[in-house]
């Protein structure tokens, strides 16, 4: 099993793909309303725990947190929390199943090795859309996995589990193809 992951402490998406690059499902953990870092973190790996997941033979990826500032975006606590919370999931990953070493991905790189494109100057709101988009073009989701609001955009959490997929699939097509995922664009 292959389980793509975004990981944030508002929503963490997850998807699973079956050995051989087939969708199996996708998930999503809201972590918005809980307060304690440490009980978000326990969230994300019950709901792991949920899918029971095969220890030895599971592999985990996950998106690479933020690691700079980006023009009047990121802010210096926004991103150490980010890191930190990926970390402290990552070894909870590590610990829980039996040393299983989660494999961070770029999300630039994992985005070019499936051939999404955002051109540049596109708002981080729309580039989302725009990977739903992609994703939803794919068929791999069934469309009616998706949920919308009331004004007709998808759900905050699906742009979360499209991302998920989005590392997932890179992880398939890095085992398969032996891409680097650690490369720079």
């Amino acid at each position: 099993m292959i389980v793509g992951m975004d990981i944030s402490t508002a929503c963490t998406g997850i998807c699973l793909l079956n050995d051989d690059g087939t969708f199996h499902s996708v998930h999503h953990v809201e972590l918005k309303k809980e307060k304690s870092f440490y009980k978000k973190v326990d969230m994300v790996v019950k709901c792991l725990r949920d899918l029971d997941l095969e220890a030895n033979k599971t592999k985990f990826y996950v998106e690479e947190p933020l690691m700079m500032f980006k023009f009047k975006a990121s802010m210096a606590k926004t991103i150490s929390l980010l890191q930190r919370f990926n970390a402290a999931v990552c070894f909870s990953i590590y610990k829980t199943y039996q040393n299983a070493e989660p494999k961070l991905i770029n999300v630039l790189r994992a985005r070019n090795v499936l051939g999404i494109h955002i051109p540049k100057g596109v708002k981080k709101k729309f580039a989302k859309q725009y990977i739903f988009e992609h994703i939803r073009a794919l068929g791999v989701i069934p469309d009616s996995h998706w949920v919308y609001k009331k004004t007709g955009k998808p759900k905050d959490w699906v742009y979360d589990e499209c991302d998920a997929t989005v590392i997932a699939f890179c992880a398939f097509k890095t085992i398969s193809e032996t891409v680097d995922i650690r490369g720079k664009i």
